[in-house]
């Protein structure tokens, strides 16, 4: 049941009205109701694996709980190490089984082994890596005396269950959402609104741009060989830009659903098609996940490698990165992926500048080093998501060759030019909204122009829109 489909507005409004009209007494009633709705919603999707989600509910409550009733360190380390072994094998075995199995094969051909094997079809279950590792985080956290467990199975539930964040997060921590849900909340007719306006802003960004982008797109990649170097090259730059509509769209719709509730989910996104440096990058792109290693990975490796200078930060990025990489699937192409990243921190890491902080919110147009950085950065971070593209490195390998060609300079195919001006609108937004919310927070402006906003915006989204092809790309992750 995608956010931008016929179901899911009759569920929506479904949930809404029971949330706020038999669940209004109590934040218990309301819980419920989040919670009851959450597991058909995740049914609805994948009946197969409704049955893990809820055992990964349990055991994690049930572990959280006995973190802090263990008295020695000792003990409390062993359930963390179990929790710990439990939640990564089941990733593992999900995910990655099929992906170690076929490399394990083969490696064995590389030395002459003529084994006969069929390959495992292993399924992925939906939304695994998001709930997983808000498990593991909500596990590490107790841990660390840094949350009390949650005594209220009710509440654990909703967290890990909550229906717009399970499909591609973002990845939410206990701490932030369990507060927000230990009492009844009140309608904000302000909240709602602003929910409302920025999921308008995610539909739009999906339906029009990350559709029409990806339809343009599939021709291309498609037919590699067939392409002219310079259309090849500009379709790299688009694949970036339809990734970034296609998971921005699906985040400002998540959280616009949120706010109906009552509920604030976690900023996934901040304008990091504008960053001027990889580090500044990751800031902005997939929060969520880039604070989650940050916290869980990055930081802890400074300490135990701290004592190697630069050497050890960059090794505990590159293991960072590395589990930034496999985390967005099993093959190769996903490690090269991560790899790549932390090869693009070398220069900041060796200049001592990987937490400097490139703070242009205060112009209106950018100085011409600052532009000249964002391009640089659109340039190698297109780069790298190719991989996520061909999910294959020789592929990639393949395709920037066929850029590096005779033809470069060449005039590229034409990409639909309404598409492309909607596209420029589009980015033009987002860079005077970069110091809100969300690019259509527009609250302070008078409400007839608002109005004619939202009129223009549907009418490009039912008009314009594709709705035949909505399956979100992180979806897959």
């Amino acid at each position: 049941m995608l956010f931008n489909s016929i179901e899911f507005a009759v569920f929506a409004v479904v949930v809404f009205f029971l949330y706020w009209f038999l669940g209004r007494r109590s934040g218990r009633s309301q819980n419920i109701i989040l919670l009851g709705t959450s597991i058909f919603f995740y049914g609805y999707a994948d009946l197969r694996f409704l049955s893990l989600i809820l055992f990964n509910v349990i055991i994690n409550y049930l572990l959280g709980l006995s973190i802090r009733r263990c008295k020695s360190e000792s003990k409390q380390q062993l359930v963390l190490i179990t929790g710990l072994l439990i939640n990564i094998g089941i990733l593992c075995y999900f995910k990655y089984f099929n992906f170690f199995y076929d490399s394990i094969i083969d490696l064995l051909a590389v030395f002459g082994s003529d084994f006969a094997y069929s390959s495992l079809k292993i399924l992925l279950p939906l939304g695994i890596s998001f709930y997983t590792f808000q498990s593991i985080g909500y596990l590490l956290d107790i841990y660390n005396e840094e949350i009390e467990p949650c005594d209220d199975p009710l509440a654990f539930a909703t967290y890990l269950t909550y229906f717009p964040k399970i499909v591609a997060g973002p990845i939410e921590r206990a701490q932030r959402f369990l507060p927000q849900i230990s009492h009844a909340r009140q309608f904000d007719y302000q909240l709602a609104a602003d929910g409302c306006r920025q999921f308008l802003w995610g539909l739009f960004a999906k339906v029009v741009l990350a559709n029409g982008l990806e339809n343009a797109l599939n021709p291309i990649f498609d037919n590699v060989a067939d392409q002219r170097a310079s259309t090849l090259l500009v379709g790299a730059f688009l694949y970036l830009f339809y990734m970034y509509c296609d998971f921005s769209g699906y985040t400002n719709m998540a959280l616009g659903i949120s706010k109906l509730f009552g509920i604030r989910l976690s900023i996934n996104f901040a304008t990091p098609l504008f960053s001027t440096s990889i580090s500044d990058f990751w800031r902005r792109w997939h929060i969520s996940l880039s604070t989650w290693a940050m916290d869980y990975l990055y930081t802890p490796l400074t300490f135990i490698f701290r004592s190697y200078g630069k050497a050890g930060t960059m090794l505990a990025i590159s293991i960072t990165f590395f589990v930034i990489g496999i985390w967005h699937g099993a093959a190769w192409a996903y490690v090269a992926f991560g790899v790549l990243q932390a090869i693009y921190f070398i220069p900041l890491v060796t200049a001592g500048s990987v937490n400097q902080v490139n703070n242009y919110d205060d112009v209106l147009i950018p100085s011409p080093v600052h532009a000249l950085k964002m391009l640089f950065m659109l340039c190698i971070i297109a780069l790298a998501f190719l991989l996520l593209k061909t999910e294959s490195v020789s592929g990639t390998l393949d395709y920037i060759s066929a850029i590096v060609s005779a033809d470069l300079f060449s005039r590229p195919e034409k990409f639909p030019g309404m598409l492309m001006m909607i596209f420029a609108l589009f980015m033009l937004t987002e860079w005077l909204q970069r110091n809100r919310e969300h690019a259509l927070d527009i609250a302070r402006i008078a409400l007839p122009y608002r109005h004619i906003i939202y009129i223009v915006l549907l009418i490009m989204v039912f008009g314009l829109g594709e709705f035949d092809n909505s399956a979100f790309v992180y979806k897959q992750f």
